[in-house]
This record gives C-alpha cells, sequence and structure tokens, in this order.
C-alpha cells in the first residue's frame, strides 16, 4: 500500500474538469433503477372535496458505491482522470458514496454521507499491485445480503479492464474504461474515458 505520488497531487489540483456527462448518465441509468417515486398522491392536510394533485417528493438520495482500480496497469494519469470523473459524479446529484480501492484486494473503503465534503486534494491512493474485480463486489455483495446496506442504485467502477471479473452482480453496474483500456466487459454498460 502506498499514498498518491507528489505529482499525482500537484495534478488533482488543476485538474478537476470531468469528460463525462455525469447528470446524463444518472438520469438515463441510475434513475431508473431508484425504487422511489418522484411524486405521491398526498392530500394538503385540508378536508375540502377538491382533486389530488401529485407533489414532487424531494430528491431522492442515491446509494452509489464505486470501486477505484488502484492495480499497477493503471498509470498515474488513469487514477487523476479516474478521480476526475468520480468528482464530477459526485457533484451531479445527492449520494451517499461508498469508494472501494482494489488492486488485487480492497485496500481502502470510505464512506461519505450526502453532506459530508471529500477533500481531493488529500485523497490518498492506495494499492498499485495485481488486479482482480471480484472484492469488491464480494464486499457490497456481503453488505446488501446482512442488511447493512439497500442495493445499490449504481455501482460504478473505474478501470482499464485488465483484471478477473466476478459474476454479474443484480444491481445496475458502470464500468468506466480508462483510455487503452480492456475492449470486452462481460455486463454492465460501459463508458469511455476520452
Amino acid at each position: 500500500p502506498g499514498s498518491t505520488p507528489g505529482a499525482v497531487k500537484d495534478f488533482l489540483q488543476v485538474m478537476f474538469d470531468p469528460k463525462i456527462s455525469w447528470a446524463a448518465e444518472l438520469r438515463s441509468h441510475i434513475e431508473q433503477s431508484i425504487e422511489k417515486e418522484d411524486f405521491s398522491f398526498r392530500t394538503n392536510g385540508r378536508k375540502q372535496h377538491i382533486a389530488i394533485l401529485p407533489l414532487l417528493n424531494p430528491k431522492p438520495v442515491y446509494n452509489v458505491f464505486v470501486a477505484l482500480d488502484t492495480s499497477g496497469s493503471m498509470s498515474d494519469q488513469d487514477v487523476i482522470e479516474a478521480l476526475t470523473e468520480l468528482k464530477g459524479l459526485r457533484d451531479t446529484h445527492p449520494m451517499n458514496l461508498t469508494i472501494i480501492q482494489c488492486d488485487y484486494a480492497i485496500t481502502s473503503v470510505k464512506t461519505y454521507d450526502n453532506s459530508e465534503e471529500i477533500d481531493w486534494q488529500r485523497f490518498e491512493i492506495d494499492g498499485r499491485g495485481g488486479t482482480t474485480f471480484e472484492p469488491p463486489f464480494e464486499y457490497v455483495n456481503d453488505l446488501v445480503e446482512t442488511g447493512e446496506t439497500s442495493t445499490p442504485s449504481v455501482f460504478v467502477y473505474f478501470t482499464d479492464g485488465y483484471g478477473n471479473f466476478p459474476s454479474e452482480p443484480d444491481y445496475h453496474t458502470i464500468w468506466v474504461r480508462a483510455k487503452n483500456g480492456y475492449k470486452d466487459f462481460p455486463f454492465g454498460e460501459v463508458i469511455d474515458i476520452e
């Protein structure tokens, strides 16, 4: 395990201009898996005989899990771009966010509730060993099975795609592929960082 090299921290201070339109991705892929309805038919507490119109509920808070591939095959630039996109994702919509760093094993898990700020300039990277994608999925599956968390609204995996894949989970998965990454993913949606 290690921390972010100094050059990476320097880049993080100036980089944070995501290339992926996360607002569009959330709308088109995550919201379809949200179980909460945006509208409810409630009365306003008055006993009047009028039509009941739908009231807009507040925006739901997404339960988002993110895995960050910190293996040796991910270059410093790949990690910087992944963190840039991760910040862009976090900035788009209210969400409780769990960030799992993994190379051949999970090296770090941090959970941030919707109101908690993330200090991106001090975000440390742990890992740089071999690669397997199975541990983060197993971790989330265990949390769901034991009732410690609800089913993720979405699971986003930032990676170059070189590693062992798990079996397909019961929740929506988005693979965010680094430049020059592996071409075939066995399940989920693939978005390229261009």
